[in-house]
């Protein structure tokens, strides 16, 4: 299979950022999350229905979910959000492995707050 660097293109675009597309949208999850989730609780409590264990749960996956927005917003730090070829070969894998790590944390939390997020 043959290969072509996007460099090669003229329509390409190497100093292109979507940091702020990132950061808009980062931003809008957290507010999101946490607007509806207050909302569950504070529907519970005008009801006096009291929290029961799917409501915990929510508040779990809440919390969990707010990592990976975290994580992100670390990881547009080491050039998360722009091209990998503005690295450089001598900074490149070094924001590589960093960013991998980022990737690897935010796994484990996306997935663990989907699936609280489901049972609750």
């Amino acid at each position: 299979m043959n290969y072509s660097a996007p460099l090669d293109d003229p329509n390409f675009d190497l100093h292109a950022d979507q940091r702020g597309r990132l950061i808009g949208s980062l931003t809008s999850m957290i507010i999101l999350t946490t607007v509806f989730t207050a909302l569950r609780l504070v529907s519970r409590k005008l009801a006096r229905a009291g929290l029961w264990w799917d409501d915990h749960l929510a508040v779990i996956a809440w919390i969990s979910s707010l990592v990976p927005c975290i994580l992100w917003f670390i990881a547009l730090r080491y050039g998360y959000g722009r091209h990998i070829y503005i690295w450089g070969e001598v900074e490149g894998p070094q924001k590589a492995r960093r960013w991998l790590r980022i990737l690897y944390v935010f796994e484990l939390f996306f997935h663990t707050s989907t699936t609280l997020a489901k049972y609750s």
